[in-house]
């Protein structure tokens, strides 16, 4: 879907990004940097790392991440994640585990 919004004058590359890779950092994003995003934004920031791979030092990145995990909590993105894992989480660190 393109909407009719789009000016493709002022795109300067398009890229794509895998599903899985989508998925993959998405999930990293959560865990790692605390940022609840959708597979799409996992997308992005894909995409975004590769531009980052191939910048020159000084280079301004900017990779908006317009999405929210909470439509992909019954999705592949989140599955196999415990409902309470946050409760285990909690209790490893009263107890000093975590």
């Amino acid at each position: 879907m393109i909407p009719s919004i789009y000016d493709a004058s002022v795109v300067d590359r398009v890229m794509d990004a895998t599903f899985e890779d989508s998925v993959n950092y998405a999930r990293r994003l959560a865990k790692e940097e605390g940022i609840f995003v959708g597979i799409s934004a996992g997308g992005t920031f894909a995409a975004g790392l590769e531009v980052a791979r191939k910048a020159k030092r000084g280079d301004v990145i900017l990779a908006m991440l317009p999405d929210t995990g909470e439509r992909y909590l019954s999705t592949i993105l989140f599955e196999g994640i415990s409902e309470g894992s946050d409760d285990e989480w909690l209790a490893q660190l009263e107890a000093g585990k975590a």
